[in-house]
């Protein structure tokens, strides 16, 4: 939920602040930086995304493949399974767009896999175990 919300505040200001930079002269070199970091942030969320797929894969199917090539294989599936739930008319773009949102903001939320997030505990609610 706080992924999705990041995610979600990324993908409404960052367009329209680089829309805004771009009307000053002075500022479209800026403008060009934000989008190639706008297209990374992307990238890095689906690549993220793709390894969480690689390693549920990797548990179901009971071997022990490295990193590089369970995040390629979950990668590969999860872009596919993104075009493929394009075609569905109105639920497919949504999921899409969801699975977009969330990984973006998780890619935020953990400023790109440099930090681990811990949420906060409210100290009423009761403990869960996972």
């Amino acid at each position: 939920l706080v992924t999705g919300a990041i995610g979600l505040l990324c993908g409404l200001v960052l367009p329209a602040l680089l829309v805004l930079m771009a009307f000053t002269v002075i500022l479209i070199p800026v403008t060009i930086i934000g989008l190639i970091f706008m297209g990374l942030l992307l990238v890095y969320g689906w690549v993220g995304a793709g390894s969480v797929v690689g390693n549920w894969l990797k548990i179901r199917m009971h071997k022990e493949p490295s990193l590089k090539q369970t995040t390629f294989w979950g990668t590969l599936i999860f872009i596919l399974a993104l075009q493929i739930l394009g075609f569905v008319p109105l639920i497919g773009p949504t999921l899409a767009l969801v699975a977009t949102l969330i990984s973006t903001g998780a890619v935020l939320i953990t400023r790109f896999g440099l930090y681990t997030f811990v949420p906060a505990i409210d100290p009423e609610l009761p403990e869960v175990e996972i």
